[in-house]
């Protein structure tokens, strides 16, 4: 089973020289992630697919765990009772 990221949006600065979801391909990439998905491409059934935004910036622990344990999700924000 692979896990594709599906990357949402971009940073409007870029770090090192780096847009966000360049920067974040290869992050995922070393954490074991396959390539992302394309605009069009369709999914796997065998396969996951990791949804993240581009415009944090992600501990390497925090994307290696979600790319070996692909049912986890985090959530970030003001839950909608605040």
């Amino acid at each position: 089973m692979a896990v594709r990221p599906n990357i949402l949006g971009e940073a409007p600065a870029e770090l090192w020289g780096v847009p966000s979801s360049k920067r974040l391909i290869r992050q995922l990439r070393h954490a074991g992630a396959s390539d992302p998905l394309g605009p069009d491409e369709a999914i796997s059934a065998e396969d996951s697919v990791l949804v993240i935004r581009a415009d944090y910036l992600y501990d390497p622990r925090v994307l290696e765990a979600l790319v070996e344990h692909p049912d986890t999700g985090l959530l970030s924000g003001e839950s909608p009772d605040s």
